[in-house]
């Protein structure tokens, strides 16, 4: 393996946690996000909170609340899932370009129609 091959091992490692560190903050903001936007809206409808918060707030603003958290975590998760994308293309791409010899095999991934 010579130095450009080297360099260019080093670049794919760096890239491939990248791509790791991403695939673990999408899941964990995912997961986040679903059971925060789940809480907020099912929280007026929760027995012994509703009794007393009925008569602080209105339970439609948690209604709303919930809708404006889920158009602003889907932009958030939207963006997440490019960033994870674009760098999973890149590494694809440096993947091409080191010898052959070095690289490991891909599999099909073609299944059958049903």
């Amino acid at each position: 393996m010579n130095s450009s091959e080297k360099d260019l091992s080093t670049i794919i490692g760096y890239y491939l946690e990248e791509w790791k560190h991403r695939d673990n903050i999408y899941i964990k903001h995912t997961y986040t996000y679903f059971w925060s936007i789940l809480i907020v809206s099912l929280f007026p409808n929760i027995e012994f909170i509703s009794n007393n918060l009925v008569k602080i707030i209105n339970p439609k603003v948690f209604n709303v609340l919930g809708l404006v958290l889920s158009v602003a975590f889907l932009y958030i998760t939207l963006s997440l899932g490019k960033r994870l994308t674009k760098v999973g293309e890149k590494y694809d791409s440096l993947l091409k370009k080191l010898n052959t010899d070095y690289c490991h095999e891909k599999i099909d991934n073609n299944f059958p129609s049903l």
